[in-house]
């Protein structure tokens, strides 16, 4: 009965043996599909808040070797794509989140991403009053007017146009700021040719 059951053994490590082996590429991408959503995952429960601060490098520090780079990088990679312009407290987050894990890699994009952040806030404040501006003037005109009026502009069509436009006048520059970071945060030795490159388009 034993010499059967070895047997048995025997022909499925023959039928093992005989399967084709992985290449050294294919074992490389089976490792990047199954890692890959991990670092993904966790980037989206440390933009929720799901995950702290404090515990970001605990949960990056619980992969070993080639499964910890990829981990970490498509984290980065979800982080930096899900920069907006309109979501300070999301910014601020991934802010966080990549200069804990990368220290000073991408500041100068970081920098270049905060004034980018300002000149949005400026554009939509002056956007604000105006649209503003134009409500009271529709307002007093059908004979409402005074201190006590306010305009609310939460759901105002011409607002929330006017704003879905700004954002898309700025959109060319964020993407091209989002590739300048993941340059610099994934190949630190590339980040001043991103820039270089960046410039050299501008111009």
């Amino acid at each position: 009965m034993a010499r059967e059951i070895k047997s048995t053994l025997e022909l499925a490590l023959e039928k093992i043996a005989d399967l084709p082996r992985l290449t050294d590429e294919e074992l490389r991408q089976q490792q990047e599909d199954e890692y890959r959503p991990r670092g993904e995952a966790l980037a989206t429960r440390f933009l929720s808040g799901e995950v702290a601060d404090s515990s970001l490098e605990a949960e990056l520090g619980r992969w070993k070797e080639g499964a910890a780079e990829i981990v970490r990088r498509s984290f980065l990679m979800r982080l930096c794509r899900a920069m907006p312009l309109g979501d300070e407290a999301t910014a601020l987050r991934v802010f966080t989140a990549v200069e804990a894990v990368c220290g000073g890699s991408g500041a100068e994009a970081l920098a270049r991403y905060r004034q980018l952040a300002q000149s949005f806030r400026q554009l939509r404040q002056r956007e604000r009053t105006s649209v503003e501006q134009a409500e009271r003037e529709r307002l007093a005109a059908a004979g409402i007017s005074g201190s006590a009026v306010r305009v609310d502009l939460a759901d105002n069509p011409s607002w929330l146009r006017r704003e879905r436009e700004l954002l898309r006048e700025l959109e060319p520059a964020l993407d091209r700021l989002k590739r300048e970071l993941l340059d610099a945060v994934l190949e630190p030795g590339r980040s001043g040719e991103a820039a270089d490159a960046a410039g050299g388009r501008e111009r």
